[in-house]
């Protein structure tokens, strides 16, 4: 099983080392832990044994500029926002810093972990609740305007499918699916897939997968 070295940021420490001792036995190898983003950044990524590839973050009180830094250090981490409930402000903030998932606090150890699986596979979670806060999205353009193959894909990036799932899905090859996925984020001037999935929501297609409660 290759280890996952995971960067863990909570304001409570018991919950971080409850978390921490959660996870041993998992994929998921913790390399540091720390109460806030600004005290993870005073510490040089030399010092770690490995560079995180997974940041599980609950962002508490710190600003939005400090996800952007945290995200400027570690680039090729993904990152998964874990908190104690649904936050309107926490949502945007998930939704601005490309995050890769946005999960609750509720959920089992197991539930967590496979969370984390599908997340480190290249999928994205995000829960369903999210329809009713006002989250900035792109301005929708004419459903019309898509075609067929790009309606599917869009339904599959809702559901958090990777290029590599869609391609199988849909008995494409990988290079054409992401071809295709820029071609669709230029026609709904989306970003990046995180606001082409939450587009896709508000233009009622299918909800995006959710952990059972």
């Amino acid at each position: 099983m290759q280890m996952t070295s995971t960067l863990l940021i909570d304001p409570h420490r018991l919950f971080r080392q409850g978390l921490t001792r959660l996870l041993e036995g998992s994929r998921y190898h913790v390399v540091a832990e720390h109460a806030t983003i600004e005290e993870a950044l005073a510490h040089p990524l030399s010092d770690l044994t490995e560079e995180p590839r997974l940041i599980v973050l609950d962002p508490g009180s710190d600003k939005p500029r400090s996800i952007q830094a945290l995200r400027a250090a570690l680039p090729n981490a993904r990152l998964v926002m874990l908190t104690s409930n649904l936050q309107a402000d926490h949502l945007r903030q998930a939704v601005e810093a490309q995050a890769h998932g946005y999960l609750t606090k509720d959920h089992g150890p197991e539930e967590l972990i496979s969370a984390l699986d599908k997340v480190m596979d290249g999928q994205l979670l995000f829960p369903a609740g999210l329809t009713p806060f006002k989250i900035p999205v792109p301005k929708p353009a004419p459903p019309r305007g898509l075609t067929a193959r790009e309606a599917e894909i869009l339904r599959r990036l809702v559901n958090g499918d990777s290029n590599r799932m869609i391609a199988n899905h849909l008995s494409l090859s990988e290079m054409v699916v992401k071809a295709s996925v820029k071609q669709l984020l230029r026609k709904i001037k989306a970003a990046n897939r995180t606001q082409a999935a939450l587009w896709a929501i508000h233009q009622g297609f299918d909800q995006p997968r959710m952990l059972s409660a």
